[in-house]
């Protein structure tokens, strides 16, 4: 239908901007504008031999500190979920970590109808792989 160009050069912190709505023509024509905000985030990432040792503590004593960690994310559960989720994934081990945080929901939950209701760890580590897995697929799917 349409083209956005949006540089990417003058991006940091969240940068909020209309943008043209192009068709891509002999003669471009603009059909209109579309409003996008944008959050750039830097972060360091390591090899993954350097995060081995964290890896290990988040796996001991079937994941007891895993566990402990998403019980106390006060208010961070998004950001918290999606970096154990890409980090349990790495290792191909994110199908035990949801198993296992989730399992932990369900037992620590005293009534059941508010069982993945909330802003948990452990809902958000579900919607997190969900989209990292199926989202691909998905998109590959309806092509």
């Amino acid at each position: 239908i349409g083209v956005v160009t949006v540089p990417v050069e003058d991006f940091e912190g969240v940068n909020e901007h209309w943008y043209p709505i192009e068709i891509k023509a002999v003669q471009p024509e603009v059909l209109g504008e579309i409003r996008l905000i944008i959050q750039v985030k830097e972060a360091a990432i390591l090899q993954d031999k350097d995060y081995d040792d964290i890896f290990k503590l988040l796996i001991n004593n079937e994941m007891a500190l895993t566990k402990k960690l998403a019980s106390v994310s006060n208010q961070k559960e998004k950001p918290i979920a999606e970096s154990l989720v890409k980090a349990f994934e790495m290792r191909r081990l994110a199908v035990s970590y949801i198993r296992t945080i989730t399992t932990s929901e369900i037992v620590d939950t005293t009534t059941a109808s508010v069982i993945f209701r909330g802003n948990t760890v452990a809902a958000k580590s579900v919607d997190m792989y969900m989209r990292m897995v199926g989202l691909p697929y998905l998109q590959t799917v309806l092509k």
